[in-house]
């Protein structure tokens, strides 16, 4: 997958990420992710509880938590998502209690 704001700028990490991209999400996200660190991503995700959750655990697998999370009130199938990949949690002075995606079973 081309992304060529962050190959022109021969970047392998990305600090911030808003992706609200009108029910691609689960096309997109987990590439870009796979081939690019982000410390943080803001997401509107798109579709039905099971689309969200398996969107969920796919992201938990690569090592994001999930810090803020938030039902859209102009959209009943949509929820908007932040997480933050462990690596940075520090530099942030994020400090977690439980990082519950590891093992999420419903939302």
């Amino acid at each position: 997958m081309k992304h060529n704001d962050v190959e022109y700028n021969n970047d392998t990490s990305v600090e911030f990420l808003k992706m609200d991209v009108e029910g691609a999400e689960h096309k997109t996200l987990i590439p870009f992710l796979e081939e690019y660190r982000v410390c943080q991503i803001f997401l509107e995700l798109h579709g039905s509880t099971s689309n969200h959750t398996q969107l969920l655990r796919k992201v938990a697998t690569l090592d994001y938590a999930l810090f803020s999370y938030e039902p859209n009130a102009y959209c009943s199938f949509c929820c908007e998502y932040s997480f933050i990949h462990l690596s940075c949690m520090e530099r942030y002075g994020v400090s977690m209690s439980t990082l519950y995606l590891k093992n999420i079973s419903t939302i």
